[in-house]
């Protein structure tokens, strides 16, 4: 008996850790209005590959708005003061590397590749709530 008791309160315990990371991933997925969610949606469609559209709907709703649709505006933008930039990455794997702001805009950590390496930058990508799409693209040097 005491054997199961030790299992109630193990699992118990697992249990009540887990619950607020769910609930933080649902509020986030919530956060998403509709616009902003179907633009996303319609972006991880138009990936080539089934592996690459199933990894992109694991990411959480931050990383999904950052890599859908910040990431080719910011690009193209970044192109115009460097036309060697090729590749950017907003985010990692770091849970806190990407901040879901409301009406889908994002904020957080990012890279890019251009012919001398790579240039980390904190940024804001602005998403219009009411039909998703990408304002605005601000970054700073990181290492300012």
């Amino acid at each position: 008996m005491l054997h199961m008791n030790r299992f109630g309160v193990l699992l118990g315990m697992t249990i009540a850790f887990a619950m607020p990371c769910f609930a933080d991933q649902a509020t986030s997925a919530d956060a998403l209005p509709p616009a902003v969610k179907k633009r996303v949606e319609a972006s991880i469609a138009k990936l080539r590959h089934p592996e690459e559209r199933a990894l992109a709907h694991d990411w959480s709703p931050a990383k999904q708005v950052a890599e859908t649709l910040c990431s080719p505006f910011a690009l193209k933008q970044w192109k115009k003061m460097d036309p060697t930039a090729d590749r950017m990455v907003l985010g990692d794997d770091g849970e806190k590397s990407l901040e879901l702001k409301d009406g889908g805009s994002i904020a957080g950590h990012g890279q890019v590749r251009h012919k001398d390496g790579w240039t980390s930058f904190r940024f804001t990508c602005t998403v219009d709530a009411r039909d998703g799409s990408v304002k605005s693209f601000q970054h700073t040097d990181e290492n300012k």
